[in-house]
């Protein structure tokens, strides 16, 4: 219980923070979006007023395609901007946490090589970590279960913290990295964002 409160408390930190940042980020890009309509609108509201002497299907048609390309235009950006500003602060939470992992770090970690075991589930797992989290990983490892034969990988990986996991003959993995976690939880980031816009 402690290990997942600690390893909530680390992630949902950084997932908070990120939200907070792109919600601004975006509600700026709403703006935008909203004024590239608002152009689009006057834009056919002028080609409208010029070819009025045309038949009224035409102009309709006309002001119609106008504006849906620019509510696309738009949508198209908004998009971007989301994803770019999810990546961007993505990166910025990783940088932070590897210059200086909370207190929290080491329970999360334990929760994490647990759900890397589990995920395999094979008699015995090999857990990969950064050089930094080596001797840590390797008393967790004693830990982590009775029936199950864990050990550390000789051989270090790159990443800001968390652990991989994987059968001695690699057939199953399972990457329970802090970049992988935080990459799994991009979707639902989306999600929350598009929801907070829709309304």
């Amino acid at each position: 219980m402690i290990a997942q409160s600690a390893l909530d408390n680390v992630v949902g930190k950084v997932v908070e923070e990120a939200k907070q940042e792109i919600l601004k980020i975006l509600e700026s890009g709403k703006m935008e979006g909203e004024d590239i309509i608002y152009q689009a609108q006057r834009e056919a509201e002028v080609e409208a007023g010029k070819i009025l002497s045309s038949k009224d299907r035409q102009v309709e048609s006309l002001s119609r395609r106008i504006i849906g390309s620019a509510e696309l235009e738009a949508r198209n950006k908004s998009l971007r901007l989301v994803e770019d500003n999810i990546n961007k602060v993505f990166e910025n939470a990783l940088g932070k946490l590897a210059k200086n992992k909370p207190k929290e770090y080491k329970e999360a970690m334990r929760k994490m090589a647990a759900e890397a075991v589990e995920a395999v589930g094979a008699k015995k797992v090999i857990l990969s970590c950064n050089n930094e989290d080596k001797s840590l990983v390797k008393g967790i490892a004693k830990q982590v279960s009775k029936s199950i034969d864990v050990s550390v990988a000789d051989k270090s990986i790159v990443c800001v913290g968390g652990v991989k996991a994987a059968t001695a003959d690699g057939s199953i993995r399972f990457d329970n990295t802090l970049e992988a976690r935080l990459n799994r939880m991009k979707p639902t980031l989306r999600k929350q964002i598009a929801e907070h816009f829709s309304k």
